[in-house]
């Protein structure tokens, strides 16, 4: 998600950008506010999820559960990328995701509106994620129906 979108729904600290294997990008949550559908991650072997990470506080926390009425907190650890005078190099922490809940999941994926889309390609652009990531997303728009990594 775009910095300017987040940050404008909660207060937090960027704090790099990171990669969730295991899982894939989909959208499976029917939005009237995007008159189309919105971003959920299902399990998916071999698939991987990049984004930005946000530090927040647990009062913050609290605050995005009730923004994210129809998504649910997930655990996970994930592998944030930390610039090292040789190059990158992956650390793992643990970290909070939301994904859909089961009772408002739609059961197959729909197509994001390009606008929520938007949103979702500036802030994988603001985080410098990885080119292959970035076109992924891309063609998410014309995608229905499951989107690997």
């Amino acid at each position: 998600m775009a910095d300017a979108v987040f940050g404008g729904r909660v207060q937090g600290v960027a704090a790099g950008c990171g990669v969730l294997r295991g899982y894939r990008l989909s959208f499976t949550l029917p939005s009237r506010r995007w008159d189309g559908y919105a971003a959920d991650i299902s399990a998916f072997d071999g698939a991987e999820v990049w984004g930005r990470l946000w530090r927040i506080s647990d009062d913050q926390l609290k605050v995005l559960d009730v923004i994210e009425g129809s998504y649910r907190r997930l655990e996970v650890t994930v592998e944030r990328m930390t610039q090292t005078d040789d190059g990158s190099r992956p650390e793992q922490i643990s970290a909070v995701t939301y994904v859909v809940r089961d009772d408002m999941r739609a059961p197959e994926d729909g197509v994001p509106v390009a606008e929520y889309l938007h949103h979702l390609l500036t802030g994988a652009e603001e985080c410098g994620l990885p080119a292959h990531y970035i076109e992924f997303l891309r063609a998410s728009s014309k995608s229905p129906g499951g989107l690997g990594g």
